[in-house]
Order: C-alpha cells, then structure tokens, then sequence
C-alpha cells in the first residue's frame, strides 16, 4: 500500500462496448502499395529497391455512454520511468 506523498504510475485502459466507435474508409484514399524497383532506386551497382504502402482512415466516437476508462496502477510503478507520475 502506497503512503500518501508517494509517486506512482498511472496505466489507462480504454474498454469499448458494442457499436461505441465506428471507422470510416474516406474516399479515393484507401491502401496503396508503392514498389520501385533496382533500376529505378539505383544505389551503388542497383542494389536499392523499395517497397511500401500507405493508407488513410479515420475513427469516430458513436456512442461514448458505451466506453469506459480504467486508470489503475500496479507494484511495479516505482520501476516504471515510462509512465507518467503523479502525487
């Protein structure tokens, strides 16, 4: 049991119910793959070539009475620098 004026770290976890958000496809940008080949990337002797994508979406809240936060620590927040500290 912490001491009042101890530090610790806070951990969120987010729990969604049913429906709570939905995700969206805009138009015209949906996933891309891009590939370049050696002759096109080049490098010394045409050993570089490339590939990658990309891809565009985007997230809405619909029903935020159905999401619940859970902010909670643990033992191990006196080893935990990643975290944020609070008093």
């Amino acid at each position: 049991m912490k001491e009042s004026g101890d530090t610790f770290a806070t951990y969120q976890m987010m729990v969604f119910g049913k429906d709570a958000f939905g995700v969206v496809d805009p138009e015209g940008a949906g996933m891309e793959t891009i590939v370049k080949s050696r002759e096109q990337v080049g490098g010394p002797l045409n050993q570089f070539s490339t590939i990658g994508a990309k891809f565009s979406m985007a997230a809405k809240i619909l029903y935020p009475e159905r999401m619940v936060t859970v902010v909670c620590s643990s033992t191990y927040s006196g080893s935990d620098a990643e975290n944020v500290t609070i008093q």
